[in-house]
């Protein structure tokens, strides 16, 4: 299946929302919202309410920001699918399956900051305790949703380990990575169990490992479709002359 005229524009577009999501949700994040490192999940109720209450405007502004880019999210896995389509021959379940996988994700993306803009919109009306409340369900909402992420790797890996096409659309490696990736996002499930140490929330295996993998991730797949489009550009290229010069 090839790639439609002027379409590489476009694709590469779509692509770059992808860096940009992951540029704007450190800064939102971190300097702004200052949810990174996360409050932990062992917190009190009062000292959970005191960190909204002393961080209010930035979290407003971080969720405004958050609820706008996640967006890009759905935008940059577009051009995955799109991709995936190609590997994919028959009946294409794995598209389907793809698309239902991200927009899925899309929606668990903007729970967290649809469930902090509400706690940090009135943080000194609300009981602390209903703060804390809020303040799990966002945590819980952007991580132990982990499931539609670690399968929409895993069709990834399927399709291309299923590309029986010469050249191969990807690379066989970007399958095996997509694999790996899959497991690397299980560790979210653990955050139910610990409020505390490695597992919880705030801690390696429960947020930082998951998280930094999840952001290469996209950055290793972002910087492989931009090398996908250019090498199918470069096959393209002579036919178009050859047509050109007839």
């Amino acid at each position: 299946m090839d790639m439609p005229r002027g379409n590489a524009g476009v694709q590469r577009i779509l692509l770059w929302t992808g860096p940009a999501l992951l540029g704007v949700l450190v800064i939102a994040l971190i300097p702004v919202a200052h949810l990174i490192p996360p409050p932990s999940p062992a917190s009190g109720r009062e000292e959970i309410a005191a960190f909204f209450q002393e961080h209010t405007t930035g979290i407003r502004i971080a969720c405004v920001l958050m609820m706008l880019f996640f967006t890009f999210y759905a935008t940059w896995s577009g051009v995955v699918i799109a991709w995936v389509r190609r590997m994919e021959t028959g009946v294409p379940v794995l598209t389907y399956a793809s698309i239902a996988c991200v927009g899925a994700g899309t929606v668990f993306f903007t729970i967290a900051p649809l469930t902090w803009v509400v706690a940090a919109f009135r943080p000194g009306d609300y009981e602390p305790e209903t703060i804390r409340v809020l303040n799990d369900w966002a945590w819980f909402g952007i991580l132990f949703s982990w499931p539609p992420f670690a399968v929409f790797c895993a069709l990834i890996a399927i399709a291309v380990f299923a590309d029986r096409g010469e050249p191969r659309v990807l690379p066989r490696w970007v399958g095996y990575y997509n694999a790996w990736e899959t497991v690397f996002l299980c560790p979210f499930a653990l955050i139910a169990f610990f409020k505390t140490g490695p597992f919880a929330w705030d801690g390696a295996f429960g947020f930082y490992l998951p998280t930094a993998g999840f952001c290469v991730w996209m950055v290793v797949m972002t910087t492989v479709l931009f090398r996908a489009i250019r090498a199918e550009e470069g096959r393209r290229a002579p036919v178009v002359g050859v047509a050109a010069a007839r």
